[in-house]
């Protein structure tokens, strides 16, 4: 999939290496290429301005959407199974990271996760999902908001898109 990505010019280390021999190494690998720039391991960037940290996310949101325009068949990427996450109610972690929406009503008392499946949007064409977008997987230009690498593919799948966002009212 790195391959497939690169050769579409979506910001991946370029791949240099894949070998399927576990003698070698003990199991399959691959090897890619340097990029030299910026990690960032804590979300809110210590040291960033606001204005910094909204560009880099900016960029973030403009590169994950660029990876969900991607048609999985025009680039070799069927392979991978297609799983839509919302199919069971969610678990604890999640009603316990979003205890308020927006009227105010608090959500712990189950009312989360009897609402949410109800308000799956409804399913959109497959697409590629990276399985752990984050900040701390990507690396940044030197000196710009600039993403030259998603790093960590292992969670690559391929699912549903979503054709309208959740409505928090």
């Amino acid at each position: 999939m790195i391959s497939a990505l690169h050769a579409q010019e979506f910001p991946v280390a370029a791949p240099v290496l894949a070998c399927d021999d576990p003698e070698i190494v003990g199991t399959a690998f691959y090897v890619m290429d340097y990029v030299d720039g910026r990690v960032f391991w804590e979300p809110h960037m210590p040291g960033a301005t606001a204005a910094e940290r909204a560009a880099v996310y900016d960029a973030m949101n403009a590169t994950i959407a660029r990876l969900h325009a991607f048609e999985p068949a025009a680039i070799g990427a069927l392979r991978f199974r297609a799983r839509r996450e919302l199919r069971r109610p969610p678990g604890r972690a999640l009603v316990e990271a979003v205890p308020r929406l927006g009227d105010g009503e608090d959500r712990r008392d189950g009312a989360l996760i009897a609402w949410l499946p109800a308000h799956i949007p409804p399913a959109g064409p497959i697409r590629l999902v990276h399985g752990d977008y984050r900040l701390d997987n990507m690396i940044l230009a030197p000196a710009a908001p600039r993403i030259l690498a998603v790093l960590d593919w292992e969670l690559l799948h391929l699912g549903r898109s979503a054709r309208r966002f959740f409505p928090i009212t």
